[in-house]
């Protein structure tokens, strides 16, 4: 078979014809079509690896792509396919699709060496060849999962507030310290009367003062619970992504990357980068002291304001 490598750039558009998938490297993103016509394109292949918050920003490509070829088979090749359960804009998600044959390869790929100028949501379209599509995440659910996640909060006879405090081993970058978040979870408690409910993986440090459900939760029960929270606190992370598909509110601090390239108008980011360039590095460096700009004060006040927003929406009262 042979294939049409595009590759896009912020100021021009070159084409070659190529009979291997590509290294993906480039500056913006890099995409493998088939040279049949659009009208001939039955099989679609969409890839993306990597962490669960880009995963999720892969929705609006995909939502578009169905929107372009309504009859095709799409399918996404994922770390993480449970996010895509019953998702009527594909048709299949797989963790490999070595043996599988398609008309249309896209890899979703955005260069993460350096500062973001426009959010991944929209690189991600380009890479699929489909207009912006917006910011909407969408997570769908059965029925029973929901029943079982509001019964297992209503227990706790309090409002909630999920926390993930870390990005993950590979992004070290990203993270707050424990002493902060603790001295956040236990002023927010003191203020008000809410439960503060840590995910994340079993070996993440536990924030004294949290409910522990770290390890505790697939990642679809994560983003039930973070559904039924009345706030979500996190760094930039793929829970971050996850508040937003499910509409819940987040405070969300930004040190070595900005919000331009994942944050939402309906979040509160708060960003620490104000004194050097951010950084999308996944090794330890200086700019990981951008975190320690955002102050404990700033946190604590960016909740309690969204708190009294929302505290009328917790479980309790549905």
């Amino acid at each position: 078979m042979t294939y049409q490598e595009v590759r896009f750039s912020e100021r021009k558009r070159n084409k070659s014809v190529s009979k291997r998938l590509v290294d993906w490297k480039y500056r913006s993103f890099v995409a493998i079509k088939s040279l049949a016509p659009n009208r001939l394109i039955k099989r679609i292949l969409v890839k993306r690896g990597g962490a669960i918050g880009d995963v999720l920003m892969t929705l609006p490509a995909i939502r578009g792509l169905r929107h372009k070829y309504q009859s095709a088979f799409i399918v996404v090749e994922t770390h993480y396919p449970e996010l895509f359960e019953l998702n009527p804009n594909l048709n299949e998600a797989v963790q490999a699709a070595d043996n599988m044959e398609f008309d249309l390869y896209i890899k979703m790929k955005y260069e993460d060496r350096y500062p973001l100028r426009e959010h991944i949501t929209d690189i991600f379209c380009r890479c699929a060849g489909v207009p912006p599509q917006g910011r909407t995440l969408e997570l769908f659910f059965h029925s029973e999962e929901e029943r079982m996640m509001l019964s297992r909060i209503k227990e706790i006879r309090k409002p909630i507030i999920t926390i993930q405090p870390w990005a993950g081993y590979w992004t070290r970058n990203k993270d707050w310290t424990l002493d902060r978040w603790e001295k956040v979870v236990q002023m927010v408690k003191d203020a008000c009367s809410v439960e503060v409910i840590q995910l994340g993986l079993g070996n993440e440090p536990l924030v004294a003062g949290a409910v522990d459900w770290r390890g505790k939760t697939t990642l679809r029960e994560s983003a039930l619970a973070i559904k039924y929270a009345a706030l979500h606190l996190s760094c930039n992370s793929g829970s971050q992504q996850l508040a937003h598909a499910v509409g819940t509110p987040a405070v969300v601090l930004y040190g070595t990357t900005h919000p331009v390239g994942s944050g939402y108008a309906e979040q509160i980011c708060l960003y620490g980068g104000k004194s050097a360039t951010p950084c999308y590095h996944t090794e330890l460096c200086d700019h990981r002291w951008n975190m320690q700009e955002i102050q404990i004060g700033e946190v604590v006040e960016a909740t309690l304001r969204v708190l009294g927003q929302q505290l009328n929406r917790s479980v309790l009262s549905v």
